[in-house]
């Protein structure tokens, strides 16, 4: 028994309703004579979007190598399929090159202009009194599709979608002038031009060039759904796929092999370097010249080590709540100040519920009776109710939040001159001594960064006291 024929109202109305199928179509339409080597990503690339279009998502970021069709899909076929779904939508495209910006606003007019889209969607037509390089309006509803670049004339347009796609060419990536003016026009240009803050739409879609991009700042400061697509996944995926379907990428696999085999990424890593692959393929950039610490600076005492009345002990704590795998550990670290040095005692890691939390950090705080100790938690929604707890279970505690400062990398990065001159000082042994070790020189590329955060926050805060005094002791 064959396939049943869809009728031309049904294949339009299949198009209209799925934004995959409708890329396939408009991928033939803009390359008649290139086949189109399709991938997984492209429909994980269609989920995410769909559920902006659909209002599910109001803040999203996606993160995909080159060369992958990121802008074709986002800048090209995206605003034309939802201007052709609600003719009324205002769309703002932003890219880092004039150039750029003209070509996605051509790619664009000529799938509207075929015949088979003025089919599926006869109210979406383009006025041809307001069609220029970059910009076109839309007659009788008012839609718009407005193109301009980085720091380009925008004052005065506002719209529903703001579509950010490569906000920085990757040679002005290390221009630490270059990012933070692109992150501060984010904050100061961009966020002003939704029309409706609740209800509008932001999408920036790039390859990762740098830790503190515009991607990683986003991302640092929270609520934003976040599409990863490394080359080669770095743990395992289960992504929504549309339609129903979940793709799963289990660890070292390509993105889209078709295209891209292990063997081609293994050359182009060999070629563009170790710093350049992780940055812009695994989207896992690090700071210029390599990782943020150094195995070479970490100094080794003789375990166990014993804590006297004139230590100064520390407790940096990060910290997240649940129990279930895909949650973020808690982690308590015992810092032992002497002098200008600083001595890591123990570690707890776990992921404990917000009472099991309150219990370990008691049960650390009463291993060290004689000393003098202080608990740090980092200031964050929440964390007053757990100091609370914390300071009803131990009547004797010393406690202070203290306030984030800058993101997670620049953290680790402020205290590098500590590490540098060799005042960290780790055991030559202890059972959680090898994972710490691994992260904390991975770092930012590695899995987890728990045990890092805790560090950086034991260190960010140890420099903010001048006048703590502790007996230097020979060790």
């Amino acid at each position: 028994m064959g396939v049943p024929a869809f009728t031309r109202a049904e294949y339009d109305a299949a198009l209209r309703a799925d934004l995959m199928g409708y890329f396939v179509w408009a991928w033939s339409q803009l390359h008649p004579s290139q086949k189109l080597i399709s991938g997984w990503h492209l429909h994980a690339l269609s989920a995410a979007l769909t559920k902006c279009a659909t209002g599910q998502t109001k803040r999203l970021i996606i993160n995909l190598p080159p060369r992958n069709l990121k802008s074709e899909f986002a800048s090209i076929v995206f605003p034309t399929w939802l201007l052709g779904r609600e003719p009324s939508r205002k769309i703002i495209n932003i890219t880092y090159s004039e150039a750029l910006t003209k070509d996605f606003a051509r790619g664009s007019k000529a799938l509207m202009e075929t015949a088979d889209y003025k089919r599926m969607f006869p109210a979406t037509r383009i006025n041809p009194r307001a069609n220029a390089d970059a910009d076109f309006t839309l007659m009788k509803h008012r839609g718009k599709r407005f193109g301009t670049t980085v720091f380009g004339p925008i004052t005065g347009f506002g719209g529903d979608f703001l579509i950010i796609d490569d906000p920085i060419k990757p040679e002005d990536a290390r221009s630490d002038t270059v990012r933070t003016r692109v992150n501060e026009w984010f904050e100061s240009t961009a966020l002003s031009r939704l029309d409706r803050k609740e209800t509008g739409c932001i999408i920036v879609i790039m390859q990762r060039l740098h830790v503190d991009d515009l991607s990683g700042r986003l991302l640092e400061a929270g609520g934003w759904t976040h599409l990863n697509l490394p080359a080669l996944a770095t743990e395992r995926q289960a992504l929504d796929a549309g339609l129903g379907l979940t793709w799963t990428r289990e660890i070292g696999d390509p993105l889209n092999p078709r295209f891209e085999s292990k063997e081609t990424l293994a050359a182009i890593r060999e070629s563009m370097g170790e710093d350049f692959f992780e940055s812009q393929y695994q989207q896992s950039p690090v700071m210029p010249g390599g990782n943020v610490v150094k195995l070479g600076w970490l100094q080794r005492y003789r375990a166990p080590f014993r804590a006297t009345m004139d230590d100064e002990v520390v407790f940096s704590w990060d910290t997240a709540f649940g129990t279930g795998d895909n949650n973020d550990w808690s982690v308590g670290t015992v810092w032992i100040v002497r002098g200008k040095d600083y001595y890591l005692g123990d570690i707890v890691r776990g992921r404990f519920s917000g009472g099991d939390l309150v219990t370990a950090m008691a049960n650390l705080w009463n291993k060290y009776p004689t000393t003098r100790r202080v608990i740090l938690l980092e200031k964050v929604n929440g964390m007053e109710l757990v100091a609370e707890q914390v300071r009803q279970a131990c009547p004797d505690v010393d406690l202070e939040l203290v306030p984030p400062v800058q993101n997670k990398v620049s953290r680790l990065w402020a205290s590098t001159p500590i590490f540098q001159r060799g005042a960290v000082h780790l055991p030559d042994h202890a059972p959680w001594l090898d994972e710490y070790v691994k992260e904390l020189i991975s770092f930012p590329r590695a899995k987890h960064d728990d045990q890092v955060d805790a560090t950086s926050q034991f260190l960010g805060w140890i420099t903010t006291k001048p006048d703590l005094t502790v007996v230097q002791r020979s060790w």
